[in-house]
């Protein structure tokens, strides 16, 4: 099953392009940010990736967003896409925006401002999420000397309102790590923009890319499940692109990881799969045949230390696994209960206490975490159109009727509703007009939430401030 990478012609094929800094291409920058891009630190107040951190929980318990003041939000700014309405979801770090689109672009804008730090051509569509890391000192394979770590560069003195004005602040380096559809993942230097290296696809172990690369520990891990054969998990060094193990498997989703027990969850066409984030060793995997799973697990921690893996299938099942026990099943229950025409098309959320679901038919649902019994259930007029994502006291969904909604989490009534089917005024100079929210969801972080509508993508603040 597993399958160690040494050769020289992968390796080769891997590291053909490392380190190769080539001027950010595309479209002209309709609205460049005044100050000059800074080096960019990974940090807590974020929304890194797909699911806002490893565990995959689309959950933010620091939105600096009170449940009480949702009602009040409005549109702060709006960026307009220029020839496509496709775009990947957003992700947030350090106060930089960073998204690809499907023309191939992949923009870096400043969080609160909306204006432009780079743009960067992929050369094929990017329409999943990004991941921020820093770049640390390269990881080996046996028989192989380390590379040693870049410097890190020391920023101008910062007035944040989490920095002393005093103090230094010296930031890694970082990247921006994302796959496009032709199967190529790449690394971007997260300040600039610029190319640091790239894996084509021929040296991956299948093409294409499932859902976001995760990074965890200076590596990034990548899914892939080509439309014939099989498709693999695989780990690369996020300083060098080098593959450091690739493992057969039936993927269907992108990775979830297991800082505890160093292990690296992945939904298959069988069931899930529990692998070894050092060396790639399947430890376990849960059958689950009929359940059709196509969304990375949802890892989330009960009362005391026990801790439990949230899958969703098509067909209207949500099932508790327990890690510790190889994916035991705790318990299984379906939205809906008897409905007949039920569908999960999108991406559960879930806080410490209950999971979220929307879906077609019963509309939103919430189950708690350690039972799966019935907490509340929401129908809604037109079907979920994203994955949801949840706060404190709130949970947000959009629709494909244009309207995004913030949904209490005590009992499912909707607390703020608002139509993005609309005309703005875009930072970026291009007409942008929203509609149906994109897969992606809403983020948020520090404040303000973003979402993909149509071809724009809108920030939301209190009062629009």
């Amino acid at each position: 099953m597993l399958r160690l990478i040494r050769s020289a012609r992968a390796r080769i094929a891997a590291t053909a392009l490392l380190a190769v800094a080539v001027p950010a291409t595309g479209p002209a920058m309709a609205a460049p940010c005044e100050s000059p891009s800074a080096p960019v630190a990974v940090g807590t107040a974020q929304w890194n990736g797909w699911g806002r951190d490893p565990e995959n929980s689309r959950y933010q318990p620091e939105p600096a967003l009170r449940a009480a003041d949702v009602a009040r939000l409005a549109v702060k700014w709006a960026y307009g896409y220029a020839g496509t309405e496709e775009a990947g979801a957003p992700a947030v770090v350090d106060g930089r925006l960073f998204f690809g689109d499907a023309a191939g672009r992949v923009h870096a804008l400043d969080a609160r401002l909306g204006c432009t730090y780079w743009v960067y051509d992929a050369g094929a569509s990017v329409d999943t999420a990004v991941s921020v890391a820093e770049l640390g000192a390269s990881r080996t394979l046996p028989g192989q000397a380390a590379a040693k770590p870049p410097k890190s560069r020391k920023s101008k003195k910062h007035r944040g309102p989490n920095t002393d004005a005093h103090v230094e602040v010296v930031k890694a380096p970082s990247a921006v790590l994302f796959g496009d559809a032709t199967g190529t993942l790449h690394a971007l230097d997260a300040a600039q923009g610029t190319l640091l290296w790239k894996v084509p696809a021929q040296a991956l172990p299948g093409v294409p890319l499932v859902g976001t690369p995760l990074v965890h520990a200076y590596v990034v891990y990548v899914a892939s499940s080509p439309a014939q054969g099989t498709g693999a998990v695989a780990a690369l060094d996020t300083r060098t692109g080098r593959l450091l193990w690739s493992t057969p498997l039936d993927v269907r989703s992108g990775p979830t990881v297991d800082t505890e027990r160093q292990l690296l969850y992945v939904t298959t066409l069988a069931g899930v799969a529990a692998l070894d984030l050092a060396d790639g060793r399947l430890h376990w995997q849960k059958h689950l045949p009929q359940a059709d799973l196509h969304h990375a697990p949802v890892l989330r921690r009960l009362a005391g230390a026990r801790e439990i893996l949230v899958v969703t299938a098509h067909a209207g099942d949500v099932l508790g696994l327990d890690p510790a026990r190889a994916g035991e099943v705790i318990w299984e229950t379906r939205v809906g209960g008897e409905q007949g025409d039920v569908r999960i098309d999108w991406a559960a959320a879930a806080d410490h206490r209950t999971v979220y679901v929307g879906s077609v038919g019963p509309g939103l649902t919430a189950l708690d975490l350690s039972t799966g019994k019935l907490r509340w259930n929401t129908p809604v007029s037109r079907a979920p159109s994203h994955a949801v994502t949840a706060i404190p006291g709130a949970l947000f969904s959009g629709s494909i009727d244009g309207h995004l909604r913030a949904y209490s989490t005590i009992a499912g009534k909707v607390v703020w509703d608002v139509d993005t089917a609309r005309q703005y005024n875009s930072v970026s100079d291009v007409a942008a007009t929203g509609g149906a929210p994109g897969h992606g969801g809403v983020i948020i972080v520090r404040g303000l939430i973003y979402l993909n509508a149509g071809n724009a993508l809108l920030a939301f603040s209190i009062d629009g401030k």
